[in-house]
């Protein structure tokens, strides 16, 4: 049971973030980017979002955008 939600729980985080850095946000520097993983923590206090870009972007420069924009 537990397994289970904590799979909804990463699906969901993963479309929610997918669908804001894909289509919501305006600012150039996160055009190529993406999400690639989402990890929840055994108590789901904590989650990580790893973030790709094709091309060759600078990704100091994605990560500040998001940065910015969180």
């Amino acid at each position: 049971m537990d397994s289970h939600r904590t799979e909804r729980l990463t699906e969901a985080i993963f479309e929610e973030l997918s669908e804001i850095i894909g289509y919501e946000m305006s600012d150039p520097r996160v055009a190529s980017a993406a999400v690639t993983g989402v990890f929840i923590s055994p108590d789901k206090r904590h989650v990580q979002v790893r973030i790709g870009a094709s091309g060759e972007p600078d990704m100091e420069e994605v990560l500040a955008a998001l940065e910015h924009a969180k």
